[in-house]
């Protein structure tokens, strides 16, 4: 699985000081706020978990979480904000314990298949059960736009991965498309990776969310360009052509979105994320 970085992220800020193990997490959102516990969110279990695997109650952790990823988008939020929350505490806390990779990468599966691709900043081949991560230079796609669009549908991953399993079960698997080694990834320019962009699970995706399924055919309908679900969706995104026709492509997907009100946003690829910052 290719995994691709965009520049469109949540905001975090993580401190530390010597208390009593407590773990204090305030959200901030652009909308709605999030309808779960402090104790489920992933930046509060990644946190606890790093106190516990290396022995420090007597330290307080204070986690500032700015919202702009929608939750069930198929994004990568939450997952993002749970590795960039271990970074940060790796750092604060390197000078103190002997912190290995390793046990870095641990507590991450531990949490989410998805959480060890941002523990580094690169584009990645992930494979495994999310556990190899292999970075790659993807420097054909840095800067090229890319337009997502959020039908509004909060989509579980666990609920699609599920329904794709019963679907090898039941003999009537979703067909799956070759994709190419890392290696060949790395040696295309951006328009020879165009081709190459498809989702095995969109067909599972399609079936059980009708909103997502309008988006995805009517854009693929109305515009000549690359269109695919991120991840166990519900996000559809849209990649132009070529990675020079900027304007006429934010007037394209402007006038595709105003006419079928379409809620979207443009940003845009990038190959690599700066690096993590703790206060």
């Amino acid at each position: 699985m290719l995994v691709v970085r965009t520049r469109f992220c949540d905001q975090l800020a993580v401190s530390a000081g010597t208390g009593t193990g407590t773990i204090t997490l305030n959200v901030h959102t652009d909308g709605s706020p999030l309808d779960i516990p402090p104790e489920q969110n992933l930046c509060y279990r990644a946190a606890h978990e790093f106190l516990r695997k290396f022995d420090l109650s007597d330290q307080d952790i204070s986690i500032d979480l700015t919202k702009h990823i929608p939750a069930g988008a198929g994004l990568g939020g939450g997952s993002s904000d749970a590795g960039e929350t271990l970074l940060a505490l790796q750092k604060l806390f390197c000078s103190e314990r002997q912190i290995r990779e390793a046990d870095i990468q641990e507590i991450a599966l531990g949490l989410g298949s998805d959480i060890p691709f941002f523990l580094q900043p690169h584009c990645a081949q992930v494979s495994g059960v999310g556990d190899v991560v292999r970075p790659l230079d993807l420097a054909a796609i840095e800067d090229v736009p890319c337009a997502l669009f959020f039908p509004g549908e909060h989509i579980s991953s666990a609920l699609i991965y599920s329904k794709f399993r019963e679907a090898f079960i039941s003999g009537d698997p979703p067909s799956l498309d070759p994709k190419p080694s890392s290696c060949v990834y790395e040696d295309l320019s951006y328009s020879e990776m165009l081709p190459h962009v498809s989702n095995d699970l969109e067909a599972t995706v399609c079936e059980a969310f009708p909103l997502t399924k309008k988006v995805l055919w009517t854009l693929r309908q109305e515009c000549a360009h690359t269109v695919s679900i991120t991840g166990s969706g519900s996000t559809v995104f849209v990649l132009p052509e070529t990675d020079t026709e900027n304007g006429d492509f934010e007037r394209q997907i402007q006038d595709i979105a105003e006419r079928n009100d379409f809620h979207y946003l443009l940003t845009s690829l990038t190959c690599k994320c700066s690096a993590v910052s703790p206060l």
